[in-house]
């Protein structure tokens, strides 16, 4: 195990295909942070802590993606936590758990969006996540996995080209 990602945890929301799409894990992401759960650092840019993937039953190789239906695409947005416990409305729990009890407990939801600074942390966090690059996920023979990004920025079309072939010579 990586040991930049020791002490960390993950969790994954499916979103809608779309990029225009409202994303749904903006207001539980937005809570958690505001409840005291960090995101993990990310090492001055080494390790990330937002990932923005599309992936699809089946895909073997990214460009397979743009023949693909949208009903085969799933897209999946995960953000890595510090492993840590917090409290919340006076009960000890990780973020699975808070996750968990966010979907579950109308009152929970409400006493957060009561807050005075609820709108303006939605749009933080729903604008940082919205930045992140977001990459095809497609799996090369089950033990790999390759990431290919989706935009292109400037130059960095070269980087994607380059990233596409060495994965077909594989």
């Amino acid at each position: 195990m990586d040991t930049l990602l020791k002490g960390t945890t993950w969790v994954t929301f499916e979103e809608a295909v779309t990029f225009d799409a409202v994303l749904q894990c903006v207001p539980v992401v937005t809570a958690a942070l505001l409840a005291g759960f960090k995101l993990a650092p990310t090492n001055g840019g080494q390790v990330g802590n937002i990932e923005h993937a599309f992936m699809g039953d089946g895909l073997n190789h990214p460009r397979q993606i743009k023949d693909m239906r949208p009903g085969q695409i799933r897209r999946l947005i995960s953000l890595r936590f510090q492993a840590t416990l917090v409290t919340v409305v006076g009960v000890e729990m990780r973020l699975e758990e808070f996750v968990a009890f966010w979907q579950q407990d109308a009152g929970l939801r409400a006493t957060f969006e009561r807050r005075g600074d609820w709108d303006m942390n939605l749009a933080i966090i729903d604008t940082k996540i919205r930045a992140s690059e977001p990459v095809v996920k497609a799996g090369w023979d089950g033990r790999r996995t390759v990431m290919v990004p989706l935009r292109v920025k400037g130059d960095e079309g070269q980087l994607r080209k380059t990233l596409v072939n060495r994965y077909e010579r594989g």
